[in-house]
């Protein structure tokens, strides 16, 4: 099943949107692309040689860019140049290959048809960015970090606002954490529980307490989904200490 892409968002308070979110779940919609290009080879004829070729080279360069260049991404951005999408288009993984292979030729060129050349494509923490300007690659890379930075805040607000907490437990457990460590630990972390990877209703959650002497450096602090924080309970659990920074 293909992810509708997400609502845009301006981060410049322009009236032009710079940075656009244009998918989540890369990863796990990149596998899905490959199973679905490994069962559309499987109908073509088998003397379409040409056409079956071209289909496992997309395949095998998937597997490569999954392999290599995503985990480069969880640590920063990755810029996505124009030759990568020309050559290799189901690197957007748009709707294209829902209408079968014929489907993932357009998707570069309807992409270009709609936007001007100064469009940029950026993958971090398994989700792809579109920028749109004319902006350097450190500016570019900049403008994609602060737009992550501004959607963890913007999370945080909600999640203390419906929180089932008292209002005095959320002070007490958050208040005390700094800015600039909360941008280290998601950093750290690559905006994903620790734990089990899931990147929704995120905590920030001391490893040691604060009421049993746990400090609020990143090296005592770490991402966790609500589960696994439930889970935790308030044990120390000393072995997550061990290699933080």
């Amino acid at each position: 099943m293909i992810a509708r892409p997400l609502l845009t968002h301006d981060i410049d308070h322009g009236a032009q949107m710079t940075v656009k979110k244009i998918s989540a779940n890369y990863q796990a919609r990149a596998r899905d692309m490959i199973k679905f290009l490994e069962s559309d080879v499987k109908l073509l004829p088998i003397d379409n040689t040409a056409k079956i070729e071209h289909i496992n080279m997309g395949i095998k360069w998937l597997r490569g860019f999954l392999a290599q260049t995503v985990p480069e991404s969880n640590e920063e951005p990755i810029y996505l140049d124009g030759e990568t999408l020309k050559m290799h288009p189901w690197v957007l993984l748009g709707d294209g290959y829902s209408r079968g292979w014929e489907g993932m030729d357009d998707i570069f060129t309807n992409r270009h048809s709609r936007n001007s050349n100064s469009d940029a494509l950026w993958l971090y923490q398994d989700s792809l960015y579109e920028i749109v300007g004319f902006y350097s690659l450190d500016e570019q890379k900049l403008l994609v970090l602060e737009y992550v930075d501004r959607e963890r805040k913007k999370f945080e607000r909600l999640q203390k606002k419906f929180s089932d907490k008292d209002s005095d437990d959320i002070k007490y457990e958050r208040t005390r954490i700094s800015e600039e460590v909360r941008i280290t630990v998601w950093r750290r972390d690559q905006g994903k529980c620790a734990r089990c990877g899931n990147r929704e209703n995120l905590e920030y959650d001391h490893i040691v307490p604060v009421s049993k002497g746990g400090s609020n450096t990143a090296r005592n602090i770490e991402l966790l989904c609500q589960n696994c924080n439930r889970a935790k309970g308030n044990r120390i659990e000393y072995v997550r200490i061990a290699g933080r920074s």
